[in-house]
């Protein structure tokens, strides 16, 4: 029956890894839970450590930032009791991610800070990159524009050679927003409709999402309405038909953008 459960398990979270990249929430959020009960079932610590890091992935992706740090914590604990640093790293990184996204950004940014030494001299360009960003996000999140922007850009050139293209999008998306807080819309322009043109590229549907929401809210910036409105039902119909709370927030910046005087050119 242990064998039994060992399979299953691996299975399942072979089956989650396939929806989650489709971004089928409710697919992948049942393949793991399964995956989870199965690896317990079978004292299967190996394959545990990555469901609990996908179960944290998908939580954070639907907002709930609370269980998703819970379940990255769990994935850190079991990576350090397997001597596994690589995956240890990941999962603190993405529970940082979570900490920003819950309003935790000075912690989040101390984590980073941390781990950035370790993470360039293990040589994952990747994993840098990806350090970079969220280090990026919590000093967005701290109002620290400019150390902000300086992140991203290092995310965006380490992701290009890494060969992580949507890593490079997203950072330049992110990007697009510092530039905005620091009252560069002309900029953020320019680097919200490079990283729109690599989302369709890659064909990431949320990714490109995202980038058609910075793009809205710089083109409210610039006072074209008109274009900040259709870029806007654009990322709406994305994430309704993905199912994620982003639009909801598209729908505020919406009602926003009818109550702001501007004009068209």
């Amino acid at each position: 029956m242990s064998g039994d459960r060992f399979a299953e398990g691996r299975a399942r979270f072979l089956l989650c890894g396939s929806h989650l990249a489709a971004t089928r929430l409710d697919d992948a959020r049942t393949e793991a839970l399964a995956a989870e009960a199965a690896s317990r079932s079978a004292g299967d610590t190996v394959m545990l450590r990555q469901v609990l890091n996908d179960l944290g992935l998908i939580a954070q992706i639907l907002h709930r930032n609370g269980e998703a740090i819970g379940r990255f914590e769990e994935s850190v604990a079991l990576a350090r009791q397997l001597g596994h640093r690589s995956g240890a790293v990941a999962s603190t990184v993405n529970s940082a991610l979570s900490k920003v996204r819950r309003g935790q950004a000075a912690e989040a940014a101390t984590v980073c800070e941390q781990l950035l030494p370790e993470v360039r001299a293990l040589g994952d360009t990747a994993g840098t990159a990806y350090t970079l960003y969220v280090l990026g996000l919590a000093l967005h999140g701290l109002g620290c524009y400019p150390q902000a922007a300086e992140r991203f850009r290092e995310c965006r050139a380490l992701a290009a050679t890494a060969g992580r293209r949507e890593r490079q999008a997203l950072a330049g998306i992110r990007l697009a927003d510092t530039l905005c807080a620091l009252g560069r819309p002309e900029q953020a322009l320019t680097e919200a409709e490079f990283a729109l043109a690599l989302t369709i590229e890659t064909g990431a549907q949320r990714d490109q999402g995202y980038a058609l929401q910075t793009l809205g809210r710089v083109l409210a910036d610039l006072r074209r309405p008109t274009e900040s409105r259709d870029r806007l039902h654009e990322a709406h119909r994305i994430f309704e038909r993905l199912g994620l709370p982003q639009a909801a927030e598209v729908t505020e910046l919406l009602a926003e953008l009818m109550t702001q005087p501007g004009r068209d050119t």
